[in-house]
């Protein structure tokens, strides 16, 4: 079983442009940043933006049987771009990047991943 400290670590290397990776899990965090970067948010921040990362997932779900589940959702941010995927049940992923980072890229880099790792967590 892989734990989610070691899917942080893998999915930090997957591209030098990814800042942060997350996993929330109801009410726990674990993160992983860029070695060489100062985090945009301090640790209440965090964990706040998280939340409302989840609230937000949970609502796409509501037209899940007309248009399938959500793979991800992306938003991009003057200062940076932010992804979210489900992994299981209510567990997210948060992954940002560098603004100028080719999202389309570490997106599919990240669902390719996420298919192989999904069973062992």
């Amino acid at each position: 079983m892989v734990s989610y400290d070691e899917i942080c670590e893998i999915l930090l290397k997957v591209d030098p442009s990814i800042r942060y990776v997350g996993i929330l899990d109801e009410e726990k965090i674990t993160f992983r940043k860029r070695a060489d970067l100062d985090s945009l948010l301090n640790t209440s921040e965090n964990m706040k933006s998280a939340t409302h990362a989840l609230l937000r997932w949970q609502s796409r779900r509501v037209f899940a049987k007309k248009f399938g589940m959500p793979l991800y959702a992306m938003a991009e941010y003057p200062l940076i771009k932010r992804v979210t995927m489900q992994l299981k049940g209510n567990v997210i992923l948060l992954v940002s990047m560098d603004k100028d980072a080719s999202h389309d890229k570490i997106i599919k880099k990240l669902l390719k991943i996420k298919e192989k790792m999904i069973i062992d967590i």
